[in-house]
């Protein structure tokens, strides 16, 4: 189970292999790579775990999808060609210099870490008076309930996860301070929308606590990503953006990192994303 994401983009691979067609092979072949990935760290002989079973949705000759159990060798050899297309997308600015970076996931379970470090920075971003703190207020004002995540910490447990209980945030100053949410509701707000675009993409960047806003360029070797563009009054501003991994993080909060990067990538492109949970 992941939440899975791609940043929209134009892109030859995709109309060479048509568009599900090629989001099917690539997300079959980055789950058997984890996989892979996973035994082998485990202690597990690379030949052995190259013949462990796995359940997988596998394309049949006609394109039409069907859920089977097979090995991850068979997933890797029907899905050998992205390792012959790669190259081609490397230069994509949705890539980060990678091969196949406009797909992403983050993997269930989510990590007790994770979604400790989720709270944190919705805390952070309620707490300020800028616009970081506007999907709190889409929380808050359209009263979303987090249903789907609860019910999946509810009906699966430790499978979707590691917390048997959402963590509450609670603010304690700024415009929203004496409300809360529970970080069900922050997944809500940043995964169920199912498109993320326009003006959004760059809120949910300040949300992380990513972004700062500035005048000058920033020197080259202080940033991640930056990009300018012009304010309503025609003058130069800088986004700029940070959100560096730390040496305790665990996948799961690497790979919520990894989503803000991306977001910020698409408001840059000005392109969307969308979201499958």
């Amino acid at each position: 189970m992941a939440i899975e994401y791609w940043l929209e983009m134009e892109c030859p691979i995709r109309e060479q292999l048509t568009v599900p067609r090629f989001k099917e092979m690539l997300k079959v072949r980055l789950i058997a790579i984890g996989m892979l990935d996973r035994h082998v760290a485990g202690g597990m002989p690379e030949a052995e775990a190259l013949r462990q079973a796995v359940h997988l949705g596998r394309l049949t000759p006609v394109n039409t999808r069907k859920i089977g159990i097979f090995t991850i060798h068979d997933a890797l050899e029907e899905t050998r060609i992205l390792d012959v297309l790669v190259d081609h997308c490397k230069k994509c600015p949705a890539n980060f210099g990678e091969g196949y970076g406009c797909y992403n996931l983050i993997n269930f379970p989510i990590s007790a870490g994770a979604e400790l470090w989720l709270a944190r920075t919705a805390q952070a971003a309620g707490e300020r008076t800028d616009t970081a703190n506007i999907p709190i207020r889409v929380i808050l004002d359209r009263k979303l309930k987090g249903e789907p995540f609860a019910r999946m910490r509810r009906e699966l447990g430790a499978r979707a996860f590691e917390l048997s209980e959402a963590p509450l945030i609670r603010f304690e100053k700024g415009p929203l301070k004496g409300r809360s949410v529970w970080t069900d509701q922050v997944l809500d707000v940043l995964f169920l929308s199912q498109e993320i675009k326009g003006s959004f993409l760059q809120v949910l960047a300040q949300f992380s606590g990513g972004l700062v806003i500035q005048d000058n360029e920033p020197r080259e070797g202080e940033f991640q990503m930056a990009f300018a563009l012009a304010d309503l009054k025609g003058n130069e501003k800088w986004l700029v953006f940070n959100l560096y991994d730390e040496e305790t993080d665990d996948q799961t909060t690497r790979q919520l990192k990894r989503f803000f990067h991306v977001v910020f990538k698409a408001a840059e492109l000005e392109k969307s994303i969308t979201v499958d949970v």
